[in-house]
């Protein structure tokens, strides 16, 4: 029994000490490569939404928003800066959260790969360099697939976490609903079966305490924020702005046959698994299915549920104008698969692991590690920080050039979004005021006073 203690105590010791690695590194990465002041995109409304708890684009977002607040209360650097910190703290508890899951599946050797493959993926580099929400979308993802993993044997509350995180999920980003039917077949096929009318009334239950976060914006809109879209603290105002009715003619108001689907989703694919791992990552993926599909036939079903059937949905149901220049814009939609994706190829690296000699193996892991860093320093050129000063200074020369009593028409976020964080933090020209003219005008005045 005391030869077991101690056995035990050496085992959480090793676990705890790579925890620690794995963080301190994708900590270090993700710092160095983030954005040092406001980022491109939504990440200027974000930050000037979390600094004065506004309202941002639909559906107001308010769990980044509350996170992001806690974040721009840090006695560090400049609010763009400190808004980006919650990308790079997101991305490192999720790399954290696939070790942990992962060591549940396979040894603690092949853990260790998945997570440092995950951290170094390539579009997880590029999304952790600014204020976005999807970095948290992708932590969630990672979270619910370690509860997954410990409860898979007791399948104690596993259930009701889900609904819980899916819930609290759809305050992060609707695209956890995506996941849905991949959680609730993993779910079933790793946990224990219950009553059925109790777990779902207390599922329900857990999905709802979830929602509960969107409540905060019509709160928060009757104090008049600086940064308030929409107007949500009306009744009306706010279910249109939980619809993102705004967004209804991009999202679901335009046409698309069955042929340019399909030819999108394989452009979509060959974009997906080409550079998108480090150097190997596409070979091992590939070994962790062949496995999957041999030895676990059920869990090979679950993980190609998870991995596959986001991008099929959205392809489906989601009537984009499909067309190449839209692959990017999809793309983001499908960040949080990436933890999947390298949990299957820890299974890859399994599979060679337990096949190889000693100095195989050796040779193995010396040849990833390699890999890794090699792919890290190639791709960190192109994440170009450069156009974080971009958005900075046009939002910021924009504002002193503008006559009293200017009114300035943006037809883009590019422009409207850092003048509004120049406004909301820097407080240059603060009182202004956002309006769409006619319902097919896409441009918005702004007056400044």
């Amino acid at each position: 029994r005391k030869a077991f203690q101690m056995m035990n105590i050496r085992q959480a010791t090793i676990i705890v000490t790579t925890v620690l690695v794995v963080l301190l590194l994708a900590f270090g990465l993700y710092l160095k490569i983030s954005s040092p002041v406001i980022s491109p995109g939504d990440g200027p409304e974000f930050a000037a939404a979390a600094y004065t708890l506004g309202i941002p684009h639909p559906p107001g977002y308010p769990f980044w928003i509350m996170s992001g607040r806690l974040f721009t209360l840090l006695p560090l650097g400049n609010i763009g800066w400190r808004a980006n910190l919650v990308s790079v703290a997101a991305i490192t508890l999720a790399a954290v959260f696939v070790f942990l899951g992962s060591r549940h599946f396979f040894s603690l050797r092949s853990a260790l790969i998945s997570s440092l493959v995950f951290a170094t993926t390539y579009p997880i580099l590029r999304t952790v360099s600014g204020a976005e929400v999807y970095p948290q979308l992708i932590m969630l993802v990672s979270l619910m697939f370690y509860l997954i993993a410990v409860h898979r044997k007791s399948g104690r509350y596993q259930n009701r976490l889900i609904a819980l995180f899916c819930g609290l999920g759809i305050s992060i980003h609707y695209l956890s609903l995506l996941f849905l039917p991949g959680w609730i077949f993993l779910s079933w096929i790793t946990g224990r079966r219950g009553s059925l009318t109790k777990g779902l009334i207390l599922s329900l239950a857990a999905f709802l305490i979830g929602l509960a976060l969107f409540i905060a914006l019509p709160i928060r809109a009757a104090k008049t924020p600086m940064l308030s879209w929409g107007r949500v603290e009306l009744a009306n105002r706010f279910i249109k702005h939980i619809n993102r009715a705004t967004y209804q003619k991009m999202e679901r108001g335009q046409k698309a046959n069955w042929p340019a689907r399909k030819r999108f989703a394989g452009d979509f694919l060959k974009r997906l698994m080409s550079r998108t791992f480090p150097y190997g990552g596409e070979t091992l993926f590939v070994f962790g299915l062949i496995f999957l599909m041999i030895n676990k036939p059920i869990l090979f079903t679950a993980f190609l549920v998870l991995f596959f059937m986001p991008a099929g949905l959205i392809i489906t149901l989601l009537r984009f104008e499909f067309n190449p220049l839209n692959l990017s814009r999809l793309h983001n939609y499908y960040l949080a698969i990436y933890p999947i994706g390298a949990v299957i190829i820890g299974f890859g690296f399994q599979t060679l692991d337990n096949r190889l000699q000693r100095h195989g193996k050796v040779f193995l892991i010396l040849a990833l590690i390699f890999s890794i860093i090699a792919f890290v320093f190639i791709n960190k050129a192109k994440i170009n920080l450069r156009n974080c000063y971009y958005a900075i200074d046009l939002g910021d020369n924009l504002a002193r050039q503008l006559p009293k009593d200017a009114i300035f028409m943006a037809k883009s976020d590019a422009v409207t979004f850092p003048m509004w964080f120049i406004q909301a933090v820097n407080n240059q020209r603060p009182r202004s005021e956002e309006r769409r003219v006619g319902k097919e005008c896409r441009s918005r005045w702004s007056p400044y006073h």
